[in-house]
């Protein structure tokens, strides 16, 4: 009877190992359900950039669905995001997220 118990306690663990890897792949692979960040050109004169070596830029989160649609195409990520706000979002620069070395450059006017 422990044989029993012992076999189906480690079935059932064994199962749920499984159908948890099956998930994940399903979710990352095949859904493609995780988002990615992207850095993409950002205007001054409009919003607030970060400028690494004169390279002023936003970053943008955006579904890993939808970013083959546009092969590192700037117009095609901001089309998209418009077309697509749940699954996509911008950030402009901010002093609180700043990372080390860069800075914020913006147009005050």
């Amino acid at each position: 009877m422990i044989f029993i118990k012992k076999n189906l306690i480690s079935t059932i663990f064994f199962l749920l190992l499984i159908s948890s890897v099956l998930y994940t792949v399903y979710t990352y692979i095949y859904v493609e359900n995780y988002s990615v960040k992207v850095k993409t050109f950002c205007d001054p004169l409009l919003n607030k950039c970060f400028v690494l070596e004169n390279y002023t830029y936003k970053r943008v989160y955006i579904n890993a669905s939808l970013i083959d649609k546009c092969n590192n195409n700037d117009t095609c990520l901001e089309d998209t995001c418009k077309e697509n706000p749940g699954k996509c979002s911008f950030e402009y620069c901010d002093n609180s997220i700043l990372p080390e070395g860069e800075e914020c450059f913006y147009n005050d006017n």
